[in-house]
């Protein structure tokens, strides 16, 4: 019994070092798209508030 639930343990550690592994790499690819949308919502506004300057 405590052979079996210490693979399964060790199963779950793996399962859950995997998921981690790819959340942190989704949370990287958010945090690029989410600098990019930054970046092109900055550029936007500073291009109205210049239009707005202008007019």
């Amino acid at each position: 019994m405590a052979e079996r639930a210490n693979l399964s343990n060790e199963s779950v550690a793996q399962i859950l070092n995997k998921d981690s592994n790819q959340f942190r790499r989704w949370l990287r690819q958010m945090n690029l798209f989410s600098r990019i949308f930054y970046i092109c919502f900055l550029s936007s506004v500073r291009k109205s508030g210049n239009m707005t300057h202008t007019q």
